[in-house]
């Protein structure tokens, strides 16, 4: 969505504005918390080895990054302030953190 923003306020692409009647996520945007994201790398890779090595290089790029999570969902927020939005989570979703996102919906 962050990128999708972008794009919609570039001249090129304003007359799709028109065309957009709200936003519907589903499971997103998810604020993620660096150990559930390294989680969900290392059970999505089938090898136990390389699951863990990805996952230890996903923490260690987060670190790095971690100015990018509190950018992204500030952008999140941002995305066509005179639309609906429609969220679809689930309360125990183990990945996305629903406190978070109803901290999102209500501002």
């Amino acid at each position: 969505m962050e990128k999708f923003n972008t794009l919609l306020f570039d001249e090129k692409y304003t007359p799709i504005l028109k065309n957009i009647v709200g936003v519907v996520y589903d499971s997103a945007p998810a604020y993620m918390h660096l150990m559930k994201g390294a989680e969900a790398i290392r059970v999505g890779v089938p090898n136990f080895i390389l699951g863990w090595i990805i996952s230890l290089g996903f923490m260690f790029l987060a670190v790095i990054y971690s100015w990018r999570p509190p950018q992204f969902w500030k952008y999140v927020g941002e995305v066509l302030p005179d639309k609906p939005y429609l969220y679809f989570y689930c309360m125990n979703d183990t990945l996305t953190d629903h406190v978070k996102l109803e901290e999102l919906i209500e501002e």
